[in-house]
C-alpha cells in the first residue's frame, strides 16, 4: 500500500497527497452546513484514491456532529459523493459527482442551550470504478432544519479497495 498516513487499502491500492480525507479548507476544525435545510454543499475533503484491481471500494466516513442548540429532531444529513478526476470539489461549492445513500443524525432529546457533540458514521459500497483511474471522494451535507446551525467536526474518509 502506498500513500500518506490515514489511507488504507489492500495491496495494489494507492493514495495521493491529501488522501487522508481530512478537510483541506480547515484541517482539524469544523465543516458547517449551509443555512438552508435541504440545500446540500460539498465538504471539500479532497480524498483521492486510485483503484488498482477490482474497482470495488468501501468508503467509510466518521465525524462528530455539533449543533448550536438542542432542538428536537434537528441535525444534519450526509451522503457520499465521488467522481473521476485529479482534484475534488472545494468546501461549500455546489454539489457535484455521483452520490450514495443519505445518512441522517438527529437530536431526540429535549430542547435547550447545551451543544450536543455526537458521533456519526457511515459506509458506502461503490462498485464498477475503473482500475487505474483517479477518483475523488467527498461528503455532501445539509442541515435538517434551518433553525439551528449544524457542523461536522474531525471528519475522516477512508477508502479501501475490495478483492
Amino acid at each position: 500500500v502506498s500513500g500518506v498516513p490515514g489511507v488504507s487499502g489492500v495491496p495494489g491500492a494507492s493514495g495521493t497527497p491529501g488522501a487522508t480525507g481530512l478537510p483541506t479548507q480547515a484541517i482539524g476544525t469544523t465543516i458547517a452546513c449551509s443555512g438552508v435545510a435541504g440545500t446540500y454543499i460539498m465538504a471539500g475533503m479532497a480524498c483521492m484514491f486510485t483503484p488498482k484491481k477490482t474497482g470495488n471500494v468501501l468508503v467509510m466516513f466518521s465525524a462528530y456532529v455539533t449543533l448550536s442548540a438542542i432542538v428536537i429532531n434537528n441535525g444534519l444529513a450526509i451522503r457520499i459523493a465521488y467522481g473521476a478526476g485529479a482534484t475534488g470539489p472545494a468546501y461549500k461549492t455546489a454539489v457535484t459527482g455521483s452520490t450514495g445513500q443519505i445518512t441522517e443524525w438527529t437530536s431526540e432529546g429535549a430542547t435547550g442551550s447545551i451543544t450536543p457533540h455526537a458521533p456519526i458514521h457511515s459506509q458506502w459500497l461503490i462498485t464498477g470504478l475503473s482500475a487505474g483511474t483517479a477518483y475523488w471522494f467527498d461528503v455532501q451535507l445539509t442541515a435538517i432544519t434551518s433553525a439551528v446551525a449544524a457542523s461536522l467536526n474531525a471528519p475522516v474518509i477512508t477508502v479501501v479497495e475490495l478483492p
